[in-house]
């Protein structure tokens, strides 16, 4: 029996991944979150640097999405799963990820 794998892609920004990593603080204190590429106000869109931070952040996902404290994080599944909409309401809400991901399951009517 074959098995089915579905993909999706979701843009983020460096912004948005910092939200992710604050959120997983807030959610799992105590746990070790990895760190993020650093920011880099100076050649910002150099190819080398663009590339450098791309794999960084690739890095970070990865990394968290295997960490034993933090791959269930209700923030991380909105992080990947979210549409545009959804993962901004979630982004700019008072309340946890978790609301927000439970509703971005819900089809539109």
């Amino acid at each position: 029996m074959a098995t089915t794998q579905i993909f999706s892609a979701v843009l983020r920004r460096y912004s948005d991944f910092l939200w992710l990593f604050e959120k997983l603080h807030q959610e799992r204190a105590g746990a070790i979150v990895p760190p993020l590429p650093d920011k880099q106000p100076v050649g910002r869109f150099s190819p080398q640097f663009v590339e450098d931070r791309r794999r960084g952040l690739e890095r970070f996902i990865r990394r968290v999405s295997v960490h034993p404290e933090l791959h269930d994080a209700a923030c991380l599944e909105t992080f990947l799963k979210a549409d545009d909409v959804t993962f901004q309401a979630a982004k700019h809400a008072k309340g946890s990820a978790a609301a927000m991901s439970g509703s971005m399951m819900m089809p539109n009517r």
